[in-house]
């Protein structure tokens, strides 16, 4: 649905990011569909949620290009090496959740920078508070899901089970209608 509603913005890099989405989500569908590994490509995507976000985010709360490519690196660098130490068998959530918490932590930032300029008369016509708005409420509510996902997995595989389709499922639908919104604003 983002992708038709934001086809003026095609070119920027939140219309990329819900594209990426897309087309992982079609690719992870197949390869559950046949006897595959699907990690591989839930962990790439994860890599590559990141960057995306991260360089939707840099030039509108990052002052410092050497801040933000140090950032970039280190942590692309710490997802890579506890995914790589997993063998590529599993999602690595641990990595993932780390990513959620900067994912808010730019939402947060983002809305305070939205509050400080005042330059925004009506909020709800800003692209940059949906965004905001779509990236906390994900990133928030998957944190606990994903920490928490290896020790629920062996606890209680059913109960993980209803949290992930209730849960992650729903919130991932609410990003994306948050993210049509914010594509078919008109102003950044």
């Amino acid at each position: 649905m983002p992708l038709l509603v934001g086809i003026k913005k095609r070119y920027s890099i939140l219309w990329l990011y819900v594209f990426t989405g897309f087309f992982f989500d079609l690719l992870i569908s197949i390869l559950k569909r046949i006897p595959a590994n699907r990690h591989w490509a839930a962990n790439l995507f994860v890599l590559v949620e990141f960057l995306l976000i991260s360089f939707y985010y840099k030039k509108k709360i990052f002052r410092s290009a050497i801040f933000f490519y140090s950032l970039i690196m280190i942590l692309s660098a710490f997802f890579v090496c506890t995914t790589l130490a997993k063998i590529l068998t599993d999602l690595n959530t641990f990595g993932y959740s780390i990513f959620l918490f900067i994912f808010i932590l730019y939402g947060i930032t983002g809305l305070y920078l939205i509050l400080k300029e005042k330059k925004m008369l009506f909020i709800e016509k800003s692209s940059f508070f949906w965004a905001n708005a779509a990236f906390i409420l994900y990133a928030s509510g998957n944190f606990l899901l994903f920490l928490f996902k290896d020790f629920m997995h062996e606890k209680n595989l059913l109960a993980f089970n209803l949290l992930w389709a209730v849960c992650f499922l729903t919130l991932n639908i609410l990003k994306n209608l948050l993210l049509a919104i914010a594509l078919s604003s008109k102003t950044s």
